[in-house]
C-alpha cells in the first residue's frame, strides 16, 4: 500500500508540473512573438511606413497616448501618423530594453525603452538617449499579437550639432 500511494505520489507531482511547463513554454512563445511586434513597429517608424505602423494595432480599439495627446486607434490615430511624418525626414530608433509581463493567455504588457534620432524637414535633427519609453497592452487576436493601448512618453530630445 505504501508503494502505491508513493508512486500515485509521484505521477501527481509529475502530471502537475506538466501544466506548468507547457505554460511556461507558450508564455516564452508568446514573449517572442510580442517582442518581435515591437520590432516591427520600430521598423515601420524607421520607414515611415504608416500602413505598417497601423498594422500592429487592433482596430478601432483602444488609445495611442503620446504626452498629454489621446488619440483613439482609428483613422484618427491614421490622420495623426501621416502629419507628424510629414514634418519628418527620417527616424533611426532602436530598443534599449524590453520587458514583456504575460497577463494571461492572450494578453501582455510590454515595456520598453528606446533611443535613435527624428530628423526634421527644417533640417534639425533630435537625439533620444534611451530616455523615450513605451507601454503597450498586447492582445492575440487569433495567432497574431495586436497592440490595444500605448503610452509613449519621451524626454526632451537633444538637438544634434552639424
Amino acid at each position: 500500500m505504501i508503494r502505491l500511494a508513493s508512486v500515485a505520489l509521484g505521477f501527481t507531482v509529475a502530471l502537475s508540473s506538466l501544466p506548468i511547463q507547457v505554460v511556461h513554454a507558450q508564455s516564452a512563445s508568446a514573449e517572442a512573438a510580442i517582442n518581435q511586434r515591437a520590432a516591427d513597429y520600430i521598423a515601420a517608424w524607421n520607414a515611415s511606413d504608416v500602413d505598417r505602423i497601423m498594422a500592429v494595432f487592433t482596430p478601432a480599439k483602444g488609445w495611442f497616448v503620446n504626452g498629454s495627446t489621446v488619440i483613439p486607434l482609428t483613422d484618427s490615430l491614421r490622420s495623426y501618423l501621416n502629419t507628424t511624418l510629414a514634418a519628418r525626414t527620417g527616424h533611426q530608433f532602436k530598443w534599449d530594453r524590453t520587458n514583456v509581463t504575460m497577463l494571461g493567455d492572450a494578453a501582455a504588457l510590454f515595456q520598453g525603452v528606446y533611443g535613435g534620432t527624428v530628423s526634421y524637414k527644417d533640417g534639425r535633427t533630435l537625439e533620444y538617449k534611451a530616455n523615450a519609453a513605451l507601454s503597450m497592452l498586447f492582445e492575440r487576436r487569433g495567432r497574431e499579437w495586436k497592440i490595444t493601448a500605448i503610452h509613449h512618453s519621451a524626454g526632451a530630445g537633444v538637438p544634434v550639432a552639424k
